[in-house]
């Protein structure tokens, strides 16, 4: 049987149409409010990160630092014979990444070496490990932080752990500081900077707390690079930001590392970004070596290493010398390391190119106005003419993240991430450097 319905009248039609328009309307309200209300708050957040900016960088502690000493290595140009020694820190069992080592010599003359390591960088089950140098070799990985135990410690959560940084306290040389980078939400913009100690060697480790940077958020901060020390024990920490714009700051911490003394930003080459500021200390002046962090292009002229100085302990910044404020070696968004030699020369351990396949060693006798190409230290296509080398593509290759020191025998001492799968060290004499 079939049934015959009605047909709704044009009245019925124009009152469902207009029902069904009020309740798009409504929907649309309700989605703008939503996504007004979050823009507010991103505003809001962006403002006040912005004033926390500015009103810490203009904040000086009544305690003056600008009449305070640098603690210089002040090495005697003792001549070791040409030598080179490379080795593999052990891998991490389980973890697939290691990556952005950093590296001290103890006061026992041992050397200690921290690294992130995980299935990929940013995971949540990286975690920062330690192994130590001695007779035997490089000692099996030890754990020394991981999110959980940091979570436990700050109260607060804990999406990844980032870059650790390792500094010998020069004036009480029991004491290593350990900085390392953490996020609690987002990426690595919204980054916090956290401190530990050991007075035992790095067997053991306090109990970690958070570096109050900014007066709000105290997000957007990171470090990397070592610091320098003052004669009363007060720390210069160079460190740098990845929210809205990436710069380079210098704060000077009070002698346990945990406090703010003063704060200043570091100036940017043309406006082009720049981070990870690695320090030398020459005559009382202070230099900063940055990491380029602008466009990356092949063509593009301003992918350079960028420097500035400070004459007066960090309080004020400025360009070195025009035309001498960016570094003529071609620097795409790669870390650097700088050491200052017993001999007076500066060596710069850098990636001239943009696929991190290449890691080389520059030398400079004149303050870091000219620089010369004096080693590759590691070149990927050399893996390629080995024939147990099975991959087709060299840019899997990388190479990067140097830390450098100088040790107490004048020896130089260098880690960096090799294939984002190990740690690598070698240890080499000023005199290799000139060596064919």
């Amino acid at each position: 049987m079939l049934f015959k319905f009605p047909k709704p009248s044009q009245n019925q039609l124009d009152l469902e149409s207009r029902i069904l328009t009020e309740k798009r309307k409504e929907q649309q309200i309700l989605l703008f409010k939503k996504y007004y209300a979050k823009f507010r708050l991103l505003i809001l957040i962006l403002l006040i990160t912005c004033i926390s900016f500015l009103l810490f960088d203009t904040f000086q502690n009544s305690v003056s630092i600008q009449n305070l000493h640098i603690i210089e290595n002040n090495k005697k140009n003792k001549t070791l014979p040409e030598f080179f020694v490379s080795a593999y820190l052990p891998q991490v069992p389980s973890a697939a990444s290691a990556h952005s080592s950093s590296l001290v010599e103890l006061n026992n003359g041992k050397l200690l070496a921290i690294w992130f390591a995980g299935s990929r960088e940013g995971a949540a089950d990286v975690a920062l490990w330690s192994s130590t140098l001695n007779k035997d070799g490089w000692s099996p990985p030890k754990l020394v932080i991981d999110r959980e135990n940091l979570a436990g410690s700050l109260f607060s959560q804990v999406r990844k752990i980032g870059n650790p940084l390792l500094f010998v306290d020069k004036v009480n040389p029991q004491k290593i500081h350990l900085w390392f980078v953490s996020v609690g939400v987002g990426g690595w913009a919204g980054s916090s900077i956290n401190h530990t100690f050991s007075d035992d060697n790095g067997e053991t480790w306090y109990k970690p707390t958070k570096l109050q940077i900014s007066p709000f958020l105290n997000i957007s901060n990171l470090v990397r690079t070592p610091p320098i020390q003052f004669d009363n024990g007060y720390i210069g920490l160079p460190i740098y930001h990845e929210f809205i714009k990436k710069f380079g700051e210098f704060i000077v911490l009070n002698a346990d590392g945990k406090h703010i003394i003063s704060q200043k930003f570091m100036p940017l080459y043309n406006n082009i970004s720049a981070i990870q500021p690695s320090l030398i200390v020459d005559d009382n002046t202070i230099f900063a070596l940055l990491r380029n962090s602008g466009k990356i292009a092949e063509n593009n002229i301003n992918n350079y290493i960028q420097k500035v100085i400070s004459k007066d302990n960090g309080i004020t910044w400025d360009f070195d010398n025009l035309p001498h404020s960016e570094v003529k070696i071609r620097n795409f968004s790669s870390s650097i390391a700088t050491l200052k030699l017993p001999s007076g020369n500066w060596l710069l351990v850098a990636n001239s190119d943009a696929s991190r396949n290449f890691l080389d060693l520059y030398l400079s006798k004149d303050k870091g106005k000219n620089w010369q190409l004096v080693k590759h230290l590691e070149n990927a296509m050399e893996y390629q003419k080995n024939p147990l080398y099975k991959k087709d593509n060299v840019l899997e290759h990388e190479f990067s993240y140097p830390s450098i020191i100088l040790g107490k025998d004048n020896r130089i001492h260098l880690t960096y991430t090799w294939n984002r799968k190990t740690i690598k060290y070698v240890t080499f004499s000023e005199q290799w450097l000139s060596s064919n």
